[in-house]
């Protein structure tokens, strides 16, 4: 199953009455003996990025959220950005503070919301 996964009833299969996120969040919620399966599908599936809570807003938010995935080890990371373009580009910069050698970066909008989605991979 795709992670922009919609369920239609175009095909014989009748259509669900909610996205496919929404249904595995009520599962993550119900907090039974599968809680763990659940929340792992959920963010393998990046349907974190839903949350707004999590939102990245500013280059202190971004830097913060990159340097705990430099301490784990990671060259990438994707994140949910509240702003625009140019914004995210601003805050990018920054992030050559950290040490890094090269960024780039991936967008498109988040389904739903007016929010960025966004993939940074970067070399040290």
């Amino acid at each position: 199953m795709a992670r922009d996964h919609i369920w239609t009833g175009k095909s014989k299969y009748p259509a669900a009455p909610a996205p496919y996120r929404e249904a595995l969040l009520k599962l993550v919620k119900a907090g039974d003996s599968k809680k763990a399966a659940y929340q792992k599908l959920y963010h393998a599936l990046d349907y974190s990025l839903y949350d707004e809570q999590d939102a990245i807003k500013g280059h202190a938010a971004l830097k913060t959220k990159v340097q705990s995935t430099l301490k784990e080890g990671g060259t990438s990371l994707t994140f949910r950005y509240k702003g625009t373009e140019s914004g995210l580009i601003e805050d990018l910069q920054d992030l050559y503070q950290l040490g890094m050698k090269s960024i780039s970066y991936y967008v498109s909008k988040m389904e739903g919301t007016t929010d960025l989605r966004v993939k940074i991979n970067w070399t040290i």
